[in-house]
This record gives structure tokens, sequence and C-alpha cells, in this order.
């Protein structure tokens, strides 16, 4: 088995699965032919086993879906990098950060993200213009230091999340108005460490 600490739940329309994989993970060819070429094209060696690892969690999830796994979908992904399904009724998103990877499958469009809360830094004046709006930033300075870390790196999750679900061309994170969507967010145990994950539904 590939994954450990293999998470589900169901929220947005959406069935979400998470894991953890190890550091040692082996990646090996796969099918369809433009996955494995996808996983092979990433230089750093970890990104291939988090491109690997999010792979083998979607097909677990479709699996159990559809009793079908990757091999059986028809798969693309347009210029922007992102993937979809040609096969009617079938949506996903995929994320990963460091170890842990997550998946979000759908009937109908669905964003995903995940990220490290460790690896979030919410301090630095240029990335919080960056990503929050005018009012969230007045929320955020509004805040205790402890807990505007959490508050930016839910903010940035589930702006991600929102990008992933539809986003087309390029991403300005402090034009995004996350109550504008349905978004949940969480935090999760993945491994033995905290992330933040984030869906959007319908």
């Amino acid at each position: 088995m590939y994954l450990s600490d293999i998470g589900r739940f169901s929220v947005c329309g959406a069935e979400v699965w998470s894991a953890s994989f190890d550091d040692g993970l082996a990646t090996e060819d796969v099918t369809p032919a433009i996955r494995n070429e996808y996983i092979r094209s990433a230089t750093d060696p970890r990104v291939r086993r988090q491109r690997y690892a999010v792979w083998f969690l979607l097909d677990l999830a479709l699996c159990e879906r559809f009793g079908k796994g990757v091999a059986a979908f028809d798969f693309k992904r347009d210029p922007d990098g992102k993937w979809s399904c040609a096969d009617e009724g079938v949506y996903f998103s995929l994320s990963h950060s460091r170890n842990a990877v997550a998946v979000a499958l759908s009937d109908a469009p669905v964003g995903v993200d995940i990220e490290a809360l460790d690896g979030i830094d919410g301090r630095r004046p240029d990335l919080i213009r960056r990503v929050l709006t005018a009012s969230e930033r007045q929320t955020f300075e509004a805040l205790p230091r402890q807990s505007q870390a959490r508050f930016f790196a839910e903010k940035w999750c589930a702006k991600e999340a929102v990008f992933k679900r539809g986003g087309n061309g390029g991403f300005v994170p402090s034009r995004v108005n996350v109550s504008d969507f349905d978004v949940f967010t969480r935090e999760v145990d993945i491994g033995g460490s905290r992330f933040m994950l984030a869906v959007v539904g319908q």
C-alpha cells in the first residue's frame, strides 16, 4: 500500500479523500500515458512522489465510487495545466502539500486544496496584500496575533480551492471573496502533521 492514514468525508456535494505517503515512495510507470508524462515531467523528486501519490488516491476514490480505477476513464489536461475527465458526470480536483495528498470527487465542478499549516507565512505584508481582500485584511488585523496565522491559512487555502474549481486565466487571490462560494474548511491531522483543507462545491 502506497498510502497511509487515509481519511474520507462528504461535504459540498463531494467525496473528499486525504492520505499521507512515505518519503521513500518509489514512483513507477503508470497509465494513462498523459498521467505518466505529467509525473515524470517533475524535476523535483518530492513533487514526482506527490503527483504519483495523489493519482493513486484518485484511483482509490474512483474504484470506491464507480467500481473502476483511473485506467478506465478518459483524462485530459488543458494548456493551463487543469485536469478534467471526459466521462460524463465525473469531476475531480487534486492537491498535495509535503507528504499529504487530497482528492475531491463529485458529479459537478469541485475544487480542493491542502496546505501544511506551518508552511504558510501569514506575517509577510506583501503576501497579506496579495492574498486577502480589503475587508479580510481588516478582520485579520483585528485578530489576536496567535489567531492571524490560522485565519490567513484558511483564506489562502479556500481561494486556491475556488480557483481549482473553475479558475481560468490569472489567479488574483485578493479579488476572490470566498463568502461568494460554498466553501468548507477544516484543520486535519495527516501523518502526524497539521494541514488546512478546503473544499468548494457547486
